[in-house]
Order: structure tokens, then C-alpha cells, then sequence
């Protein structure tokens, strides 16, 4: 729903003026952060992608275990961690090599952020400069760029892409009054979310509860509008079931170290104010992450405007994000309660300040559209668009050189990819817990235990994503591999199907009735591939309703 105000009227067409603009930035971005050096998580991502690439190659996509991590003993990160959306870009890593692709991802994203972000903002505000300005603020802001490169935190960065159109679609539903053509806008965002970033799905499905509630007279009111957002709801589980359903059967069937974290909690990760202050210093990269000190003074603008300026409508819904915004900041501070109960049963959390993401989208829009109400002139919007550009520019030059000062001593990943720096993830978090640190496999090595002490093992060999030996045994055995255990292993005796289980220790027992040739691999399990196809039949009709609607919209 466009809202008929000044704003609307007096709108700036400026959209290929925003297309340079934000290409323009974007190249700047992948200039000024290359090299890439090895962020916080740089290492366990690219392991993800390059084990990706892999299994496109030979063809085990989508169910494979990436046999090159642990030390051969195998990770399946990519249940527990999305990789829908990094899978075209890792099949071009198959053709122009990993690094050059995953710039490529990087700068497809920041491009694809920009463009998501502003026709959302565009279809709320009604106003291309709103558009404009909120859309390079968000996608430039400093916390994101702290998420691309200095945390390399891969899937958290990928969801900023995602989070307006999630949030726009939930404003079609609940203000809308086309909300019955318009539900399966966030059936969209949300499931990019999910394929994005489990976490951000997560706290931004809290954002949606608070934010429902506190709608609860318009719901009332139409309560065909609660309706549509759960049958939104349906639809998003059923698209993203390809992910959803396979994590939820790997972690009943097991626990694993994310389970007993005790390292990255929330309230040990809180902030204190004093970081929270230097996080806003405009000179050099902050301590802490911060949603940096350009959004921050862009809401203070709010100080300068009346009420009777503007839409009164528009103006209270983004004093409420700012609202939100703030909150995020507070919650992430050291005086909010997470060690109590319930806080501290959101744990896998891991850090509060995962809640900039929100607060930067919320700032980004309220300055814009504070902006819009100090400056109505075609000149004076022309004027801000430069200015809002150098300042993103300054940005991205403060943090990349920040980034680079920090990083610049690190090798090359490919030297240094190791359980010693975190290519398993900081926590190691899909491990299983029986198994404990993983640095037991540099003591146990790559050794096959049995419990029988007449039973031998000879000859085994780690074919590809396969582990074959030739077992000599008198009696049955349990044998006990140098593998993660995982939900979807499977083993042969001579070309028959043995029975598998997981040992004491977290890894892969194959129960062994006669002497003979074993094969052991990851083959996946008939729930994930069940999953898949409910998400493929959910994509094809959804794509059939879509072409539907629209056909009908155009006869109409």
C-alpha cells in the first residue's frame, strides 16, 4: 500500500541514479577488502563452501560429509548450516577457482542487499528517496561490513539480504489491505532467511511475535489477517524443509558440543557500555561490533522534527523502530538479565550483538525518512543522495583499512586451514559431544579400535568420501572407525548392508558378523531425502501460484 502524503507526491525517480550508486559501493567494498585475509570465521566457511564445491563435482550433492575436515573424520556442517544459497556460487568455484568465487558471492549479495532493501522500503514509504537513502545506509553499515569480513561471519551477513523482505511482507499482512494478494511475500523472505542463517530466522520470528502482539486490536479487528500469517507460516516450513526437517532429525538423534556450550553464551558475551560507546568512534576500526556512529547520529535527527511535519502514520511506525533499534543496543548491553531464567535458556544464541542486524535496519530507515522530512526540495534530496554516498564511502575506506591493519600478518588460508584455527567452527559445535575436544584426534589418530582382541584390521584406506578395510574376524565384533558420527551412515560387509550405530565415543560403530571387505560412507537418510522432494513439490507450487496470480492481475 502506497500512502497518499507529501512524500508521494513530491517523490524523487532517481532509480538508476541508485543503481550506479550502489554499484559503484559494492566495487569499492570488494576493492577495498582484497585480499580477503581469514576473519573470525573465514576459515570454517570456506570450508563449507570448498566442501560444497567438492560434492557438486562428484556428484554426492546434497547429502555428503566433508571427509577433508577433523583430519578425515568427517563434519557434516552442512546439515546443521544452510548452503542453499551458496550453491550456485560454489559451482562456480569449479570454474574460476574458490577465492574468485567467493568475491563473487560477496559482491552479488552486497548488490542483491541494496536492491531487496529498497524496493521494500519503497513499497512502505512510497518515496524513492527514502528508498535510496535507507537502502546504502543499511547495506553499507558498519556492522555488516564487520559481518562480511572482520567476523566473516558468512551466514549471519547473508541474511541482511534477506531481513526487509521478511519484515515487509509481515507489514502486508498486518497494515495491508491487499494482505490476501500479498501474504506469500513473507513466505519469501522468510525462507531465504532460514536458508540464509538459522539465528537471524530465529530472532527475527521473535521481532514478528512482539510485533504481533503488539498489533493485537488490528488482528481483532480482521482476525483473517492472523490467518494468512500462519498459513504463511505453513508455507515457509514447507519450502525450507530441505533444511529445516534434516537439522531437526541430527539433533534428536545425538547431542553435540553446541549442546554444552559454555564459551560463546549471551551473558558472557554482553557489552559494556564503554564498548558500547567506543564502538561509535568514527576513526579506526571499534573494539567491539557497533552499529556505528553514522546511523546513531542519523536517528538523533529526530530531535529537529514536528509531528505536524509529516505523516503522522509513517512517523509514529518508524519512531517504533527506532524504539526496536534501541532495545536491540540495550539488549546486548551488560545490564539486561541473560544469566536469568528465561534469557538464559536462549543460549545458542551465543552473542547479544547478533541484535545489530535489526537495529541497523531500523536506523538506516529512520534516518532516511527523517531526512525526506527535513529535506523536500528536488536539489536539497540530490544533495543528501552525494553526500550519503561519500559517507558510505568513508565507511567502507575506515573499516577496510582497519580490517587490513589487523589481518595483513595472516597467511593464506590454504597454509593454515587446521583444527587449530577454527575451520570447525570457533566451538567446534558439531562434534559429538561424546566425542569431546576434537584435538583427541591428534592422540587417537587414525586408528580402528575393536573389541575383540583376535579381530584384525588391515589395509584401510580413505577412498574419496568413502573409508574401505579388510576385517579378519573370528567372532562378531563392534568396530569402532576415525569418523564422526552422524545420522545417515551406512556400511557393507562384502557388498552386504551392516548394521551402524554410534560408539561411547561419538564416532562410527559397524557391527562386524564375518571376515571380508567393509565399506563405510555418509548416504544420507530417507528423511532428508524426503525433505527435499516436499521442497521441491512446495517450490513448483508456489511458482505455479505466483504465475497464476500474476496472469489473473494482468487480465484484471
Amino acid at each position: 500500500m502506497k500512502p497518499t502524503n507529501s512524500l508521494t507526491a513530491n517523490r524523487d525517480n532517481r532509480y538508476p541514479f541508485f543503481l550506479v550508486g550502489l554499484f559503484i559501493l559494492s566495487a569499492l567494498v570488494d576493492l577495498s577488502y582484497s585480499p580477503i585475509y581469514c576473519g573470525d570465521d573465514f576459515y570454517f566457511h570456506m570450508r563449507r563452501f570448498k566442501a560444497l564445491a567438492a560434492a557438486i563435482a562428484d556428484g554426492s550433492f546434497p547429502f555428503y560429509t566433508d571427509y577433508t575436515a577433523a583430519n578425515g573424520y568427517g563434519y557434516l556442517s552442512n546439515v546443521f548450516y544452510p548452503n542453499i544459497l551458496l550453491t550456485p556460487f560454489a559451482a562456480l568455484a569449479n570454474l574460476i577457482g574458490d577465492i574468485a568465487a567467493y568475491r563473487t558471492m560477496l559482491m552479488t549479495m552486497t548488490i542483491l542487499c541494496g536492491t531487496l532493501t529498497y524496493h521494500a522500503v519503497r513499497k512502505i514509504y512510497g518515496c524513492h528517496f527514502i528508498a535510496f537513502t535507507a537502502s546504502l545506509l543499511y547495506t553499507f553499515s558498519a556492522y555488516r561490513l564487520l559481518d562480511l569480513y572482520q567476523r566473516a561471519a558468512l551466514g549471519e551477513a547473508l541474511s541482511f539480504t534477506f531481513l526487509p523482505i521478511a519484515l515487509l511482507g509481515l507489514y502486508y499482512i498486518l497494515y495491508s489491505p491487499a494482505f490476501k494478494q500479498k501474504w506469500h511475500v513473507i513466505s519469501i523472505g522468510f525462507t531465504l532467511l532460514i536458508f540464509s542463517h538459522l539465528l537471524a530466522s530465529v530472532l527475527t520470528f521473535a521481532l514478528v511475535l512482539l510485533i504481533v502482539a503488539a498489533s493485537y486490536k488490528r488482528i481483532l479487528k480482521e482476525p483473517l489477517r492472523l490467518a494468512y500469517l500462519i498459513g504463511a507460516g505453513v508455507a515457509t516450513i514447507m519450502l525450507a524443509a530441505a533444511f529445516v526437517v534434516p537439522l531437526l532429525e541430527q539433533m534428536s538423534s545425538g547431542t553435540f558440543l553446541f549442546d554444552t556450550n559454555q564459551w560463546a553464551v549471551p551473558h558472557k558475551a554482553k557489552l559494556s557500555f564503554l564498548s558500547l560507546l567506543q564502538g561509535l568512534l568514527p576513526l579506526s576500526g571499534s573494539p567491539a561490533p557497533s552499529v556505528g556512529i553514522l546511523l546513531v547520529t542519523g536517528i538523533l535527527l529526530r530531535i529537529f522534527i514536528r509531528s505536524s511535519w509529516t505523516n503522522n502514520r509513517l512517523l509514529k511506525y518508524t519512531d517504533i523502530g527506532v524504539v526496536l533499534g534501541l532495545s536491540c543496543i540495550l539488549a546486548s548491553s551488560s545490564i539486561f538479565p541473560w544469566a536469568r531464567f528465561p534469557f538464559n535458556q536462549l543460549s545458542y544464541l551465543q552473542f547479544p550483538w547478533r541484535l545489530f542486524e535489526f537495529a541497523s535496519l531500523f536506523f538506516a530507515v529512520a534516518t532516511a525518512f527523517y531526512l525526506s522530512v527535513i529535506f523536500k526540495e528536488s536539489k536539497q534530496r540530490l544533495l543528501v543522495r552525494i553526500v550519503i554516498m561519500l559517507l558510505c564511502t568513508g565507511i567502507i575506506i575506515i573499516h577496510s583499512s582497519d580490517y587490513r591493519l589487523k589481518n595483513c600478518n595472516k597467511k593464506d588460508y590454504i597454509e593454515n586451514t587446521t583444527i587449530y584455527n577454527y575451520d570447525l567452527g570457533g566451538g567446534c559445535e558439531y562434534v559429538p559431544a561424546k566425542f569431546g575436544s576434537p584435538f583427541r584426534i591428534n592422540e587417537r589418530n587414525d586408528s580402528i579400535a575393536c573389541n575383540n582382541a583376535n579381530t584384525r584390521i588391515s589395509g584401510m584406506e580413505r577412498n574419496g568420501r568413502s573409508v574401505s578395510f579388510t576385517v579378519a574376524a573370528t567372532t562378531p565384533d563392534i568396530v569402532e572407525l576415525p569418523l564422526f558420527h552422524y545420522k545417515g551412515y551406512a556400511a557393507t560387509i562384502n557388498g552386504v548392508p551392516a548394521d551402524v550405530s554410534e560408539s561411547e565415543n561419538g564416532l562410527v560403530d559397524v557391527a562386524v558378523s564375518s571376515s571380508g571387505n567393509v565399506n563405510v560412507w555418509y548416504e544420507g537418510t530417507t528423511t532428508q531425502w524426503a525433505s527435499w522432494i516436499v521442497s521441491a513439490i512446495a517450490f513448483v507450487v508456489f511458482c505455479v501460484y505466483l504465475g497464476l496470480k500474476r496472469n489473473r492481475h494482468i487480465c484484471e
